[in-house]
């Protein structure tokens, strides 16, 4: 991968349970593949939350990864190059990029660990 991971990306919200979920899937992917290649990140797309909140959010959950809060901006621009369902975070948005910045694959709808294992070891070295 020449140095450069590839990157997962989630919109979410500290108020979804969907997100929830998912996240859990997530953290027990990454931990049964024990990739390094991979930056997961979770996007925080609600405008009325809050950084400080969803740091402690991510550490009760025991969540380890890049947690941000998106901007309007930013939201606006994940729309423009995802799609408008980027943005709803009950119907749990994936991305997976690769290190080269092309998408690999984008899908809606909580994925369980064991989908997710399989398209990391398609995807990731």
């Amino acid at each position: 991968m020449s140095g450069v991971a590839s990157r997962m990306v989630a919109a979410m919200a500290i108020w979804c349970v969907n997100c929830r979920l998912q996240q859990q899937s997530v953290q027990a992917a990454i931990a049964a593949v024990g990739t390094h290649d991979l930056v997961y990140i979770s996007l925080d797309v609600d405008p009325n939350e809050h950084a400080q909140d969803l740091a402690a959010y991510a550490r009760r959950e025991g969540f380890d990864w890049h947690f941000a809060v998106a901007s309007p901006e930013v939201s606006r621009s994940l729309a423009g190059t995802f799609g408008p369902e980027i943005l709803p975070p009950p119907s749990t948005p994936l991305v997976l990029i690769g290190p080269n910045g092309a998408i690999i694959t984008k899908r809606l709808g909580i994925a369980s660990s064991t989908d997710l294992v399989a398209l990391f070891k398609e995807h990731l070295p």
